[in-house]
């Protein structure tokens, strides 16, 4: 089971002091911050190993030993990522796992999800209404498959607490990995943390919620390093801590970026629960779409 997430909601109520409008926005959240408190996860680790099984049912060729590392080899072979997007060995998300993974926790939480959308009149439950728990758990396995998933923000959040729980039983050594996008499940990145006094940044998944360290400077999106064609700006308040978004000329992009040393409630890297600290730096994203830029993972 899943606790603390209650701590948060006094943290959105402290930026909605700050930003009034902001109210009715964050009301969801806090319903789904009490879901996910006390929701039992499921084990969705297995959908990030290849297991030993399927290395040994593959019958390598001579050239594929030569060209390729083992864990390249074994992607390619089983077809879950085409050998364009696989680099060392990333990224780790294997489809061929979600048909035997057990989803009823998720069904469970995803039930009372419904309802919270439901109550607060959202467009997200006009395709998720009224289904039985069948056709709730079809819809999950169904969006997993799809490339685009971290575009069902209902399939991000119903699954939030089983990603928690997964994530922190295994380990995943990422440090290969120097790409904008999520090394488990290849969705975009959401937001990012710079830690100055260890000169790192951290790009956090916008789907699975995993954070891998990328380049300190440049663009996670198209890559563009190019100073002149980098900006920054933040929401003007004093209630900011510390974030501001970085934004692309070459792409139109920006990224919300909490820069950790500047914040002044003392809240460490680990503390932050970064769909949180989406949520509570709206202001932002409104700042950014008026000056033309498109968040990241909604490109």
């Amino acid at each position: 089971m899943i606790r603390g997430f209650r701590d948060f909601v006094g943290y959105i109520d402290e930026r909605v002091q700050c930003y009034p409008f902001m109210n009715e926005m964050t009301g969801l959240y806090k319903g789904l911050i009490e879901i996910w408190d006390e929701a039992e996860p499921d084990d969705l680790s297995p959908l990030f190993y290849i297991s030993d099984e399927t290395l040994m049912s593959l019958r390598l060729t001579k050239d594929d030993e030569n060209s390729l590392s083992l864990r390249e080899r074994v992607r390619v072979r089983v077809g879950l990522f085409s050998d364009e997007t696989i680099s060392n060995g990333f990224p780790l998300f294997n489809k061929n796992r979600i048909g035997d993974t057990d989803f009823s926790n998720s069904v469970r939480i995803a039930e009372k999800i419904i309802r919270i959308i439901e109550k607060w009149k959202r467009e997200e439950a006009t395709d998720i209404k009224d289904l039985s728990m069948k056709q709730i758990e079809d819809f999950i396995r169904e969006g997993l498959y799809r490339d685009e998933k971290y575009r069902n923000i209902v399939l991000k959040w119903i699954l939030k607490p089983s990603f928690i729980y997964s994530l922190n039983k295994i380990e995943i050594d990422a440090s290969s990995w120097d790409v904008g996008r999520c090394p488990l499940c290849y969705s975009p990145s959401g937001m990012a943390i710079v830690d100055g006094k260890i000169q790192q940044r951290y790009l956090s998944c916008c789907f699975c919620g995993f954070r891998w360290v990328c380049h300190l400077t440049g663009c996670p999106s198209c890559g563009n390093n190019k100073p002149e064609k980098l900006g920054f700006f933040s929401d003007g308040s004093d209630c900011e801590q510390g974030t501001r978004a970085i934004s692309c000329e070459e792409c139109k992009t920006y990224l919300k970026t909490v820069f950790i040393n500047c914040r002044t409630d003392g809240r460490s890297r680990e503390e932050l629960d970064m769909d949180i600290e989406d949520v509570v730096t709206i202001p932002l994203d409104m700042i950014a779409h008026q000056r033309g830029y498109i968040a990241i993972c909604q490109r």
